[in-house]
């Protein structure tokens, strides 16, 4: 690593023996007319300023300077999947173990003893600019800058009450002694500066999140943190903190003139070909065969494995679920990479043809399973349970539907009717887990827990029915007082509800996997409509518009909803009839009045059905 403040030019001369240190970067070397080309070349600096680059860690970089945006760039954008992601791989690395002292990356980390052995991450560079206020113009980097800025603010807030140095210092990520924030939106909206940076206000539960807004991307982004993080214990989450301050590094490439700051935002935003990861999957693949003969093979049998995909995110995400089945990790950035590197060690010339085999069995397998989500009649042989699992967004259920797939298509081809209904139910448990998690907001870490457990389950001959997917009376009890409680996370809403009518769906319209919920009363209606007028009182009305009662599926675009002054009546005129047929929503098409009581009860019948679809059926 260079020395803070030296670019990697001015590195790499002061380490050539015999050379003179230039403390400059952009540096031109040539060689006079006429000169020896063995000659020593004369250094000669480009007329520009200067590129300084360095290597920080982000608890250097944030607590040390003050950004704000610069013109080319857009307010914050990212989305909680994205958020998602980046907080799940920095729990990856965090948790990997790297291989000791000898190890490259080991050198590198650094903070408590506990984080010793754990991977450094790299989030990459930012390219900034210095300006006349003493601030860093940030060209390159802003999204990830702002959500790092939330990271920050969340956990400040949730160690406040049990390690004061620790707060102290991830205070420091987002403002400094004087209480002026390290980052500056830029912009009229305060979200960030008011609702975030702002001590003790980052873990507030928050309203009106559901409009696509800046508003609502910070403060879901908050929200995904402190879901994620609010559960952990004390040391876990000191250890944690101390990792991403420390073991998160980035690049800075420091540019004085902003016409050149413009240009390499351009250049690295705008040229080039997107990595594609199941390319890189593939070349690792067939780097692995010595013989050219097997190489062929190899070659060929992906090529036509991966023909039968009719998209690349259906090939992505079956991928994804063989690395889970290989590795036995969950999803992240850099996973097929890993996996390319885990094949290449462990399989020989003699391995990978059967390896491809295997490989092969799992696609057809995979192939099963999406033609039973886009033709549920196909479901017929697991009773819908199949189909059911469609309901769920996350990822991290797939490879254990895969493996139940592979097992379920040969004991159907052995006619074994007493293994196909074992692995019926196996299905059934699958899906019944999955909502438990999905309503208890398991994080993924949590869920990759449960997945690999069932998993080993299967693998091991053990009944996952009885081990891994188990639901106990008590998390009954919590998920029942869970849907007591006001819903606010549209996403678990409409996984939740989506379960709930799969049972009886059977394709056609409405397409069930496309449908949304949407409030019926409304949080905030018009003021003057009936709405308003049937329930004036706001704060009573805000706890009845987020009650489970008062969410019905419907078709975004079709189902246009109440007009802006009407009340329940225009809204069940705006309910299309597929809807209103719907399983969830039948009680709304017979109701001629929406009032507190009618919520209540609604309320009452969907926690009921919840639960009745949480225990095990025949």
């Amino acid at each position: 690593m260079c020395a803070a403040g030296l670019s990697y030019l001015d590195a790499g001369l002061a380490m050539t023996p015999g050379r003179e240190k230039i403390p400059r970067a952009g540096l031109e070397f040539r060689s006079e007319p006429g000169v020896s080309p063995d000659r020593e070349p004369i250094r000669r600096p480009i007329a520009m300023e200067p590129i300084r680059s360095r290597v920080e860690d982000v608890e250097t970089m944030l607590s040390g300077y003050y950004f704000r945006p610069a013109a080319v760039q857009r307010e914050y954008q990212w989305t909680v999947d994205q958020c998602g992601a980046l907080f799940s791989d920095f729990v990856r690395a965090w948790t990997l173990k790297n291989r000791g002292a000898d190890h490259p990356a080991a050198s590198l980390v650094r903070g408590m003893p506990e984080t010793q052995e754990a991977t450094p991450y790299f989030l990459g560079t930012f390219v900034l600019r210095p300006d006349a206020e003493a601030r860093f113009e940030v060209f390159d980097g802003l999204q990830r800058l702002t959500t790092l800025t939330i990271l920050f603010a969340v956990m400040r807030d949730l160690v406040e009450s049990f390690d004061k140095e620790l707060h102290a210092r991830l205070s420091l990520m987002v403002m400094d002694t004087k209480g002026q924030p390290h980052l500056n939106a830029g912009s009229a909206d305060q979200t960030l500066a008011n609702l975030i940076q702002k001590h003790s206000e980052a873990v507030r539960s928050r309203r009106n999140l559901s409009a696509n807004t800046l508003r609502a991307r910070l403060l879901s982004a908050a929200g995904l943190f402190r879901a994620r993080l609010e559960g952990w214990s004390p040391e876990t989450l000191a250890g944690f903190a101390d990792y991403v301050l420390k073991n998160v590094l980035v690049g800075i490439v420091e540019v004085g003139d902003e016409r050149l700051a413009r240009q390499i935002f351009i250049s690295t935003n705008n040229r080039g070909v997107p990595l594609n990861e199941a390319d890189v999957l593939k070349s690792q693949v067939n780097s692995i065969p010595f013989r050219q003969d097997v190489a062929v093979k190899v070659l060929s049998g992906w090529t036509r494995i991966r023909d039968s995909f009719e998209s690349d995110t259906d090939y992505t995400d079956f991928l994804y679920a063989v690395d889970f089945l290989t590795r036995r990790e969950g999803r992240s950035s850099e996973g097929l990479t890993q996996l390319g590197e885990h094949l290449a060690s462990t399989l020989s010339d003699d391995q990978i043809l059967p390896w491809l085999e295997g490989f092969e069995d799992r696609a057809i397998s995979w192939h099963w399973l999406s033609a039973i989500r886009e033709n549920p009649k196909n479901a017929d042989v697991t009773k819908g349970h199949v189909f059911q699992l469609f309901a769920f967004d996350w990822p991290e259920w797939r490879p254990v539907a895969l493996e139940l797939a592979g097992q379920l298509r040969r004991s159907l081809a052995a006619k074994d009717r007493r293994r196909v209904k074992s692995l019926t139910t196996r299905f059934s448990a699958l899906h019944r887990a999955c909502a438990a998690m999905t309503l208890e907001g398991a994080a993924e870490m949590d869920r990759v827990s449960v997945c690999l457990r069932a998993l080993g389950d299967l693998q091991s001959g053990r009944n996952p029915v009885t081990h891994a997917l188990v639901i106990s009376d008590a998390r009954l009890e919590r998920i029942s007082k869970i849907l007591d409680e006001p819903a606010y996370d549209l996403p678990v809403i409409r996984q939740v509800f989506r379960w709930l009518e799969a049972p009886g769906h059977r394709g056609g319209n409405p397409d069930l996997l496309a449908l949304v919920p949407r409030h019926i009363l409304p949080a905030n209606p018009e003021e003057f409509s009936e709405w308003e007028k049937d329930f004036p009182e706001r704060d009573a009305r805000w706890l009845l518009a987020h009650a489970w009662g008062n969410f019905a599926l419907v078709t975004p675009g079709v189902d246009a909803g109440q007009p802006a002054m009407g009340g329940f009546k225009d809204w069940k005129k705006g309910l299309s009839k597929a809807c209103a047929k719907l399983e969830v929503n039948t009680s709304l098409s017979k109701a001629q009045r929406w009032t507190a009581s009618d919520i209540s009860r609604r309320t009452d019948a969907l926690r009921t059905m919840v639960l009745e679809h949480l225990r095990p059926r025949e």
